[in-house]
């Protein structure tokens, strides 16, 4: 039973956390705007706010993660999460952090967190029984 427990965290990590930071950061990366194809406009959307959307998501499950996954928990990964991603565009907004500042940067990170936290209520017995 201890061998299955471990698998399900692990899983877990990888599949909620790992899988969509790297995700992210290979759009990111692989697709800057000198690449042709990135000039479409639907993919330039795709490229400036799915890495976004990936980095909310793997933020709420990591807090998860170290939390634990009681409805308490769940509830303030949710706004820290949501505080987080709208600071660190505010703080580009002043040049605190490198970037440019985009009001629909919040907007799909919070839709992300939102996402999340709905699939978190309904794997919440997986989730408590694997984390």
């Amino acid at each position: 039973m201890r061998n299955n427990t471990v698998f399900s965290k692990v899983l877990f990590f990888l599949s909620n956390i790992l899988f969509p930071l790297t995700a992210g950061f290979t759009i990111y990366l692989l697709f800057q705007s000198n690449v042709p194809i990135v000039r479409a406009s639907w993919f330039s959307v795709v490229r400036n706010y799915l890495p976004d959307a990936l980095w909310a998501y793997a933020l709420y499950f990591s807090l998860l993660f170290i939390l634990g996954s009681s409805k308490p928990c769940r509830l303030l990964a949710f706004v820290l999460c949501s505080i987080v991603s709208a600071l660190t565009e505010i703080a580009q907004l002043f040049a605190i952090f490198p970037g440019t500042f985009d009001i629909m940067d919040i907007l799909i990170e919070i839709i992300s967190v939102t996402l999340a936290f709905c699939l978190s209520n309904n794997l919440k017995g997986f989730i408590n029984e694997n984390i």
